[in-house]
């Protein structure tokens, strides 16, 4: 593995954890149920943005 593709995985990997903890937080300050939909909105955006984040580091592992 290279080292630009080593970088590329730790940034990826910590992209998750800040989307996916600003999930946490939403659903925390939230609940799961009845919310405004601005936050099931917010909700679907992170969460797309971390499958995105899997796929491309599932991407680059293949690339090796």
């Amino acid at each position: 593995m290279t080292d630009t593709t080593q970088l590329q995985i730790e940034s990826l990997i910590r992209m998750i954890k800040l989307n996916q903890g600003r999930i946490d937080s939403l659903i925390a300050e939230h609940g799961h149920g009845c919310r405004p939909s601005y936050v099931s909105e917010e909700l679907c955006q992170y969460g797309e943005r971390v499958e995105r984040y899997k796929q491309e580091i599932a991407e680059l592992v293949r690339n090796l």
